[in-house]
């Protein structure tokens, strides 16, 4: 009897403990689409994020795969921490800390600019963002589920009725600012530049000067659940190491 409850214990024991991640198991990495750090297109996921993560595995045991999900979906599995799961480029926050794992930075973004096909003298005299939507008079479009780093999330919660929080792309976003749908946009330096990249024929997006916009963007993470290994962890920063893209970090 003695031994048979001995064994009882040992089993539940072991139901309770997560495994240890193994060297032969493949990482499965999700990604928001990103242009031009992850982005889908007809050859599959592509991307600075992605290619570079699959040059460095390349000489390592570690097998990575890679697949486009929704923001919001991505957030929801992560705090959920039913299994271990990653997920690449996303910015490090206080709310993102209580729920989840950060790797080493992988990407510090160029900037955070406000963009609009309305000409750049209709908001001469705001002079801040701050103020620009203080006024009440132009809604700003920012993709929801998305963070745009702490200085800049502070700003739109503070004017949230001015805050359009569509669920679109990034490419999306832009096209509907160029449609004259929505006023402004908030947008990385990178996404801008990989949009008017691949449309030559339109100068209608303009950066508008405010001052209260950080002058260099946030840096970018590997997010992972809490119940990713911190074994697991460790080899994501080995293959980070000084950030995925020389000089941007």
């Amino acid at each position: 009897m003695l031994k048979l409850l001995q064994r009882f214990v040992l089993v539940i024991a072991g139901l309770g403990a997560w495994p240890a991640w193994a060297s032969h198991d493949p990482l499965h990495l999700s990604f928001p689409e990103n242009p031009p750090l992850s982005y889908t297109n007809g050859a599959g996921p592509r991307g600075l994020f992605i290619e570079a993560l699959r040059q460095r595995s390349a000489s390592t045991n570690l097998v990575l795969s890679f697949e486009s999900r929704p923001p919001k979906r991505i957030l929801a599995e992560i705090e959920a921490n039913r299994s271990p799961i990653c997920s690449v480029g996303w910015y490090r926050t206080a709310e993102r800390e209580a729920f989840a794992k950060f790797s080493r930075p992988i990407y510090r973004d160029r900037a955070i600019t406000i963009v609009s096909a309305l000409p750049a003298s209709t908001f001469a005299e705001a002079g801040s963002l701050s103020v620009l939507l203080a006024r009440g008079t132009y809604r700003i479009g920012a993709i929801s589920g998305l963070s745009y780093g702490p200085e800049v999330d502070r700003i739109l919660a503070g004017h949230q009725s001015m805050v359009m929080r569509p669920t679109v792309t990034v490419e999306q976003l832009l096209r509907m600012v160029v449609a004259g749908r929505v006023p402004l946009a908030v947008a990385t330096e990178e996404h801008l530049n990989w949009f008017l990249e691949r449309e030559p024929g339109d100068t209608r997006l303009t950066r508008l000067a405010l001052s209260d916009l950080p002058k260099t963007g946030p840096q970018r993470y590997i997010m992972c659940s809490r119940r990713t290994p911190d074994e697991l962890i460790k080899r994501i920063d080995a293959l980070i190491g000084d950030g995925l893209v020389p000089g941007h970090n």
